[in-house]
């Protein structure tokens, strides 16, 4: 049985991925919707994270091992925007919001596995 997410968010620079949670970076909520069917061995989802930004972030790093990442996708201030995706070692990618973020935040991330 695989297990579809586990989500670890942090803010790191892409130079210095040490991959524990970051004090500047507190998720606060996580939704994950998942589509399911017994007769595919691959599943699809979402995840939706909430998360709190102490301090300005231009990249918010998640784990996703064993996830193929679709789009992504930043809402602050009642406004989304679109995201890259940066590659990062060992299962891990980032979220590139084009500009450093900082104060609550909604990522919004499409998958399968």
């Amino acid at each position: 049985m695989r297990y579809a997410v586990a989500c670890c968010v942090f803010a790191a620079s892409v130079y210095c991925q040490s991959f524990y949670l970051s004090g500047d970076t507190v998720p606060r909520k996580e939704t994950v919707l998942l589509t399911i069917d017994p007769a595919r061995e691959a599943f699809e989802g979402r995840v939706s994270i909430d998360v709190e930004l102490r301090a300005s972030v231009p990249i918010v790093w998640l784990n996703a091992k064993d996830l193929t990442i679709g789009s992504v996708s930043i809402a602050q201030g009642g406004s989304v925007r679109a995201a890259k995706v940066v590659m990062g070692s060992n299962a891990h990618i980032g979220i590139d919001a084009g500009e450093s973020i900082t104060g609550l935040a909604t990522l919004g991330i499409n998958f399968a596995g």
